[in-house]
């Protein structure tokens, strides 16, 4: 967590995934800048990717996604629609 890390989608229709291990307390933020012509999709799941995620969001501006107050445990960061390159940014507080 803590700094940005860049990524990008080569092809339409292809998905980036970025796993994350959450302990102890506080919120968890997902930041997702890229350029604002890239109609993206944003979606965190817990523990595993069969269920619904337990935030999402859709925009072609940049995207934040917070859990309040996450359980520990291993969740999933999942970014497609479009193409391009965008940096994420994982925090606690």
């Amino acid at each position: 967590m803590g700094g940005g890390m860049e990524g990008q989608i080569p092809q339409s229709h292809h998905i980036a995934w970025y796993h994350v291990a959450v302990t102890g307390g506080g919120p968890l933020f997902v930041h997702l800048d890229k350029p604002s012509s890239w109609n993206s999709h944003v979606a965190l799941y817990r523990e595993t990717l069969n269920r619904e995620p337990v935030q999402q969001a859709s925009s072609s501006s940049d995207q934040l996604l917070m859990l309040d107050a996450p359980v520990p445990g291993t969740y999933y960061v999942q970014v497609s629609g479009g193409t391009g390159t965008f940096t994420r940014t994982l925090t606690r507080n």
